[in-house]
Formats: structure tokens, C-alpha cells, sequence
């Protein structure tokens, strides 16, 4: 994945903080987990996933499509609050 998309994306998600209800802390530790690219339609798909200390969140996910400068997400169920939510650092 082109660093640039990376960085678009985590962009993008930093604009969202707010709306989203969300904390720094709580996309602190975002993974993409998947990218790809069309080049027909030169649209780039990437899923991110909310971690914490290194542990996938399971469900919080999230889809987003960046296509000529405009984002297009299929909406995030990322964890608000994540670090008050947390009960163990051992993943079960």
C-alpha cells in the first residue's frame, strides 16, 4: 500500500475524532488490515481495525474508499472510551 493512502486515511480518521465520539487514545493503535487498489477507477479500498496495546478490538472495524480526494466509508464501529472499556492486556 502506497504510504501516501496510509496517510490519507489516518487523516481522515483524525478529522472524525470528534463526530465519532471517539479519543486520540482510541485511534491511537489502528491497523490497516487489508488494501486494495482499482486501477480502472484509480479508487483505493483500505480496512482498518482498533486495537489496543497491540490486540485487535474484534468488530471494531472499519471500511474506507478514497476516490479522487473524496472518502466514502461504509461507517466505523470503533470503541469509544476504549482504555475505560478494557478489563484484561491478555487477549481471550
Amino acid at each position: 500500500m502506497p504510504a501516501e493512502i496510509e496517510r490519507l486515511g489516518l487523516d481522515y480518521l483524525d478529522s472524525k475524532i470528534e463526530s465519532w465520539e471517539l479519543t486520540k487514545a482510541d485511534i491511537a493503535d489502528l491497523r490497516v488490515t487489508d488494501y486494495h487498489s482499482v486501477p480502472s477507477s484509480g479508487a483505493h479500498h483500505l480496512y482498518f481495525t482498533q486495537n489496543y496495546r497491540g490486540i485487535p478490538i474484534t468488530g471494531a472495524l472499519l471500511n474506507l474508499t478514497i476516490h479522487e480526494d473524496v472518502f466514502y466509508e461504509s461507517g466505523h464501529r470503533f470503541v469509544g472510551n476504549l482504555a475505560e472499556k478494557i478489563n484484561s492486556t491478555t487477549p481471550s
